[in-house]
This record gives structure tokens, C-alpha cells and sequence, in this order.
């Protein structure tokens, strides 16, 4: 029982240390991201004129999968560049590219985001963010387009090699709500996993 009290106690510590140290970022401090990864499937909510309003779950087809999005796993990648607003907290934009195959077809997002990051834990060496973005996004398939909402919600976890370039991994969620006032029922949300890894400079 003490060594589990101990353990708890020294896990604690590690968390809270640093959130208690000096800061290593201050204003004007400058960061540019480039990420690179896949992304998965998550969740499809669509209208249908038979069973009405239903959500799919995971990469697949249906025909394979009965409760499948009708989407593979594919790409992401982004760029960003924030600025720090003060010790703790940075704002910027971000512009990403995302594909995902759906039978012979290709769906491409691209979503350009105004971001804004929390840096609970830094001590120079690691760090890590939580960001939150809100935009919007140019969607692709087959031959017809729109510009759509776009949000997402990511956490990362950078280790510098050296006092200006860091790398790292990110994930997190995107939401892609596809929105008609003429016509609800063609509304839609798709949900997607982005995994990342990531490359950072800093000054």
C-alpha cells in the first residue's frame, strides 16, 4: 500500500512540476508546425430517406461492414504558424490537406483553421499542446465541391532536440459538419482521427 501511495505521489509530481515551473515561452515567441500522418474514419452522420437520420462508425464499406462510413483511411498533413500571446498561450492559423478513399472516388478536404494552443506543460526540453481550431474547408468528391464549416480539437506531445527544432506526434478529433438551410436532410457531420507526427521550429 505504500508503494502504490509513493508511486502515486511521484507520478503526481512529474505532472505538477512543471506546470508550477518558470514558463519557457513569453510573448512574442514564434512557432512553426509541419504535420504529417494518416487519419481515420471515425463517425458519419447522414439523412436516410428510408430509416431517417443514422450514424456509421470506422474506416470500410458497407457492403463489407454493416455499419461502416463507406471511407477508408487516408492522409493528412498541415502547416501552422502561431504566436504567443503570453506565457502560456499561442494563437495562428493553420491550412491542412486530407484525402480519403471511398469506393473509386477520393475525397479531399482542404481546411484552413485560425488556431489557438494551450502549453500547460513546458520546460524547453518537452512540452505539451492542446490546440482548438475553427474554420472552414474546401470539399472534394467525385465532381462536385463546397465550402464547408470546419473544427477540431488536437493534444501533442514535442521533445526539442535541439533549442530551436523540436519533434513530436499529435492526435485528436476533426468535425465536418456539412450544413443546407434550403434542405436539412442533405446535412451531415463526419468525424475523423488524425495521427501525426510533427516538426517544429521555434524562435
Amino acid at each position: 500500500m505504500k508503494s502504490r501511495t509513493a508511486l502515486i505521489l511521484i507520478l503526481a509530481s512529474l505532472i505538477i512540476l512543471p506546470l508550477s515551473a518558470e514558463p519557457y515561452y513569453y510573448a512574442g515567441n514564434q512557432m512553426f508546425n509541419i504535420s504529417v500522418g494518416t487519419n481515420v474514419p471515425l463517425s458519419m452522420t447522414t439523412y436516410n430517406t428510408t430509416t431517417g437520420w443514422g450514424t456509421t462508425f470506422g474506416p470500410g464499406y458497407i457492403e463489407d461492414r454493416e455499419n461502416a462510413t463507406n471511407q477508408l483511411m487516408g492522409g493528412f498533413g498541415s502547416i501552422n504558424y502561431e504566436v504567443f500571446i503570453n506565457s502560456y498561450v499561442s494563437m495562428g492559423a493553420e491550412i491542412g490537406y486530407q484525402f480519403n478513399y471511398s469506393h473509386d472516388n477520393i475525397l479531399t478536404l482542404v481546411p484552413i483553421t485560425f488556431k489557438t494552443t494551450v502549453f500547460p506543460v513546458q520546460t524547453g526540453r518537452f512540452e505539451i499542446p492542446i490546440s482548438f481550431g475553427l474554420g472552414f474547408n474546401y470539399m472534394s468528391y467525385d465532381e462536385s465541391s463546397n465550402l464547408t464549416l470546419y473544427t477540431n480539437l488536437s493534444l501533442g506531445f514535442k521533445y526539442f532536440i535541439t533549442e530551436d527544432w523540436g519533434i513530436g506526434i499529435s492526435t485528436g478529433i476533426n468535425l465536418v459538419p456539412e450544413l443546407y438551410f434550403s434542405d436539412s436532410t442533405k446535412n451531415g457531420l463526419a468525424t475523423y482521427i488524425p495521427i501525426n507526427a510533427v516538426v517544429t521550429y521555434r524562435h
